[in-house]
C-alpha cells in the first residue's frame, strides 16, 4: 500500500471505531479494571496490565491520526462511575498510574506516552494542561512521576520489568521472585528501556514548552529543585540507545549553565566517543 493508502485506511478504520462507539466500551473496559484494585496496576497481574496497555496505545494511536476536533470529542467520552466514584474521561484513565508509587511499567510508559500527545497538541494542552499538573502533583517537589528515575524507585519497577519479559517468554512462568536487581549500567530490560525513554520523553515535553506555558515553567521550578539534571546524567549509563538519545536531547533542551562541574564530567565521561561530534552543542552549553 502506498502512504496515502494506508492513511486513508486508517482514517476509515477511525471512523467506524468512533460510529461503533468502541472508544467508549473500552475505556469502560479500563476503567472497570483499574478500580477492582484499590492498590494500582501493580496489583492488577500481569496480563491484565498488558491489555490495559495495549487499549491506552491504541486510544493514543487513535489520537494521533485524527484531526485535533475528532481527538476532542474522543478525550470528552467519559467512562461511566463507578461505585462512589465519578465518571472518568481519557485523561483521568491515563494521570492514574503515573500518580502510584510502584506502577506497572508497561501501563505507566503507556500513560506517558497519552499525556505527551495531549500536551504537545496545541489545541488539546488548554483544556488539559491544569488538570494533567494538578492530578499528579508536576508543580511540586514530590511528584510520583519525576521520582521514578530514581535509583531506588528505578530497582522496585525494574524487577516488574524482568516478570514481564520473563512471561511473555514462557506460558508456564510462575512469579518466584527476581533476586538481582541490577544498576543503571547493567539495566538490559527492554521493557524497562522503553519506560525509561517514555519517562525522560514526558519530562522533556516540559522542557520544551516551560519557555510559553507559565504552568510548565513551574514544573521545570520543581523539577529543579529535585536535581532532576542530575538523575538524567545517570540514566546515560543505561545499555540503550533510544534512552541515550532521548536524555541527551531532553538535556539540550535545558538551560544547562547552572550544572555543577561534578555532573558536567560525569557527562562527559558518559558520553560514547563517536557521539561528541554530533552532540557538540550540549557539551558547548556544559563547558561554557
Amino acid at each position: 500500500l502506498t502512504e496515502v493508502a494506508r492513511h486513508k485506511a486508517l482514517v476509515d478504520a477511525i471512523d467506524i471505531y468512533i460510529e461503533a462507539n468502541l472508544h467508549n466500551n473500552l475505556l469502560e473496559l479500563v476503567m472497570t479494571c483499574m478500580r477492582s484494585r484499590r492498590g494500582g496496576t501493580e496489583e492488577l497481574g500481569l496480563a491484565a496490565c498488558k491489555k490495559i496497555a495495549t487499549v491506552i496505545d491504541f486510544f493514543v494511536v487513535l489520537l494521533r491520526s485524527t484531526h485535533a476536533t475528532v481527538g476532542t470529542q474522543l478525550l470528552a467520552v467519559q467512562a461511566p462511575p463507578g461505585i462512589h466514584e465519578p465518571p472518568l474521561n481519557f485523561v483521568g484513565v491515563i494521570t492514574q498510574a503515573p500518580n502510584e508509587d510502584v506502577p506497572d511499567p508497561l501501563v505507566l510508559t503507556a500513560c506517558l506516552s497519552g499525556i505527551v500527545c495531549i500536551i504537545e497538541n496545541e489545541t488539546w494542552r488548554p483544556l488539559y494542561l491544569e488538570e494533567i499538573i494538578r492530578t499528579l502533583r508536576l508543580d511540586q517537589p514530590d511528584s510520583k512521576v519525576g521520582m521514578c528515575i530514581d535509583r531506588k524507585r528505578f530497582k522496585d519497577w525494574y524487577t516488574i520489568c524482568e516478570d514481564h519479559l520473563m512471561y511473555a517468554e514462557s506460558n508456564d512462568w510462575k512469579d518466584e521472585g527476581f533476586s538481582y536487581i541490577p544498576e543503571f549500567n547493567g539495566a538490559t530490560n527492554v521493557i524497562a528501556h522503553k519506560t525509561l525513554e517514555g519517562i525522560v520523553r514526558f519530562l522533556g515535553v516540559f522542557v520544551n514548552i516551560s519557555e510559553k506555558e507559565d504552568r510548565c515553567a513551574q514544573v521545570m521550578l520543581a523539577l529543579n529543585s529535585t536535581g532532576w539534571e542530575t538523575k538524567l546524567l545517570r540514566l546515560l549509563q543505561v545499555p540503550s540507545e533510544t534512552v541515550k538519545e532521548a536524555v541527551l536531547e531532553c538535556l539540550e533542551a535545558s538551560d544547562m549553565t547552572d550544572l555543577p562541574e561534578e555532573d558536567a564530567n560525569v557527562l562527559i565521561s558518559l558520553l560514547d566517543p563517536n557521539q561528541i561530534a554530533d552532540e557538540e552543542q550540549l557539551l558547548c552549553a556544559v563547558l561554557s
